[in-house]
């Protein structure tokens, strides 16, 4: 594309006042490169390859994990995965190896609250909608 510059005809002066004396318009130039080449095909991956991918993939799954675990040991932290009885949601609750102390959750008590509070407001109109369906 190109930009051209356009003066405003100086013989209607209405015009004149209410467009500036260059503006930029963009103008559809034809393309003169030569289209990409197609990609290459790719040849199918035979079983012992595709065996040694999950593996290599396996092993750094196990590497991160226990990357994970060292670090978790070093920060005396703990944490525990459950699914919140109203709202169904996933909490992560981060713990005090030592006390056994919640030090985080998330999401919070108070999210979880007003979610439950949400879903409870919403649950009449889903009924009426439901049966209006």
């Amino acid at each position: 594309m190109t930009i051209q510059g356009i003066v405003p005809d100086s013989t209607n002066s209405a015009l004149t006042e209410r467009v500036p004396a260059v503006a930029a318009v963009a103008t559809p130039v034809p393309s003169t490169s030569v289209p990409a080449p197609p990609p290459p095909a790719i040849a199918p991956m035979t079983a012992a390859q595709v065996a040694a991918i999950q593996a290599q993939d396996a092993e750094r799954v196990r590497n991160a994990a226990q990357q994970l675990d060292a670090f978790m040991k070093r920060s005396a932290r703990d944490l525990e995965f459950r699914v919140d009885d109203s709202t169904h949601q996933i909490v992560v609750l981060v713990h005090d190896t030592q006390t056994g102390e919640v030090i985080r959750q998330i999401p919070s008590e108070e999210v979880l609250r007003i979610a439950s509070r949400l879903a409870k407001e919403a649950a009449p109109s889903h009924v009426v909608l439901d049966a209006l369906a």
